[in-house]
């Protein structure tokens, strides 16, 4: 870095470091209102949702995932049990078994049903009990945890303006003790 571009910016700095300041003070007050419309949508009576009445709620991930896995032992069990019934030989590979396992209509069923729930699982390690709330309520929660991370970005931004500003206090003083020792001297 050149005395030029140390020179921008450290002009540049203060604006740098008020828009991260702002940030972070708006994204504080944006998660304070989000809390309170959040701790009152709690306290309300749920609205039951026209859609959710309908759809049934289904199987978690893990309900899903046990019952392929109980399954998949039941007809590896019967398999290894009477192997001729699947045109195997008398004693079958585990891969021959595990193909007969991977054709079972019902297991291809329950790996789609796995296949569209894995989505919805990491989710739900992320957004932990989101289900509980009314879906007024979930808006709102999702609304907060961005306005959260918004905070947390605003933060490391300011962080990073703070580190900044010791980086430049720290090339001013080399630059200006080279520029003093080599009997340079500036004027504007």
């Amino acid at each position: 870095m050149n005395i030029q571009e140390l020179q921008r910016a450290i002009e540049d700095y203060p604006q740098k470091y008020q828009r991260a300041l702002s940030r972070r003070t708006k994204a504080e007050a944006t998660i304070k209102q989000l809390e309170e419309e959040l701790k009152l949508a709690r306290s309300q009576p749920e609205e039951p949702d026209a859609e959710e009445s309908v759809t049934p709620q289904g199987e978690t991930y893990e309900q899903v995932q046990v019952r392929l896995e109980e399954k998949s032992a039941a007809i590896g069990r019967a398999v290894r049990s009477e192997p001729a019934n699947y045109h195997l030989p008398k004693n079958p590979t585990g891969k021959a078994v595990d193909e007969v396992i991977d054709t079972d209509p019902e297991v291809k069923k329950l790996k789609e049903k796995l296949l569209g729930l894995r989505p919805q699982r990491g989710m739900a390690r992320r957004i932990p009990n989101i289900r509980s709330l009314s879906p007024k309520a979930q808006e709102i929660q999702e609304r907060l945890w961005k306005a959260e991370l918004e905070c947390d970005e605003a933060e490391n931004e300011i962080e990073v303006c703070q580190a900044e500003l010791e980086t430049y206090k720290l090339l001013t003083t080399i630059l200006t003790a080279s520029l003093s020792s080599s009997g340079v001297t500036h004027h504007d």
